[in-house]
């Protein structure tokens, strides 16, 4: 991956995961909703997140970090759609993560780094 892209899926993923200290639902943050909800909706997106960052740093996996965004969005959005009344910005801003991530994948050309000339 270049350099470029890295850094665009790395601040997605940062974005996303950072979505999770905003209110989620009835001014509620992702976290607080992690910590109290028995389903593990919000719980599975919130370890997409991460796994789309320890994808970018340590493995550098794109297969893994598109199917971790997959999942992110096709966890979010239902349960965005489903309670409209009650859902505030966290939520939307976190598909819109998921998204941009996914975009950072595919939009960017698939070309090695000349790591040679990063370690100078």
């Amino acid at each position: 991956m270049k350099l470029h892209q890295r850094f665009f899926i790395l601040g997605s993923g940062l974005f996303t995961f950072f979505c999770f200290c905003l209110p989620w639902e009835d001014s509620r943050s992702g976290f607080w909703l992690c910590a109290t909800d028995g389903s593990g909706v919000v719980i599975t997106a919130l370890i997409a997140s991460l796994v789309i960052i320890g994808s970018i740093l340590i493995w550098r996996s794109r297969i893994l970090i598109l199917i971790s965004s997959i999942i992110g969005i096709l966890i979010v959005l239902p349960g965005h759609f489903s309670n409209l009344r009650y859902i505030e910005y966290g939520a939307s801003l976190t598909a819109i993560g998921f998204f941009l991530t996914i975009a950072g994948v595919r939009f960017f050309p698939k070309v090695k780094d000349n790591t040679e000339s990063i370690d100078e």
